[in-house]
């Protein structure tokens, strides 16, 4: 008897303090172009999706790939692209934010190595509210326009 009501006991704080609720910080289709020998800088796209009751911010963003990481708002303009340096990037609550091409990106500066079409990094989100979350990101061929699905 003592058996099965110490089993029951360590099997509910097991779950103690786990939120079951599936409400996270969720990052998806992450993905980056391959870049030339020699470049410095390369892009990050991907999908957030905030599950939490409230919005989120995302304070920091790391990866071993590159020497500094930021946010920016990119277009292109009569051919021209453009970048404007984005501080922060806020996520309604229970909705999902797509980083894509000429609109908003994550920036790799400084890149430490160049980024081979088939090859993965890890880049880590951290978030006021979720807290981190580590996402591998696919190198894609120079080429790609969009997440291939």
């Amino acid at each position: 008897m003592w058996k099965i009501i110490w089993a029951i006991i360590t099997i509910a704080f097991t779950f103690v303090g786990l939120d079951c609720s599936g409400k996270v910080m969720k990052v998806t289709e992450a993905w980056s172009r391959a870049t030339p020998a020699g470049a410095t800088t390369a892009e990050v796209y991907l999908t957030i999706q905030n599950r939490l009751d409230t919005a989120d911010t995302l304070l920091t963003l790391t990866s071993y790939v590159a020497e500094d990481i930021s946010l920016a708002e990119t277009s292109n303009v009569n051919g021209v692209n453009e970048s404007q340096p984005l501080a922060t990037l806020t996520i309604p609550a229970g909705k999902d934010i797509t980083l894509k091409p000429n609109r908003t990106v994550i920036v790799l500066k400084k890149l430490k190595q160049p980024l081979k079409a088939g090859d993965k990094f890890p880049l880590t989100l951290t978030f006021e509210k979720g807290g981190q979350v580590l996402e591998d990101v696919k190198v894609e061929p120079a080429s790609t326009l969009s997440y291939p699905k």
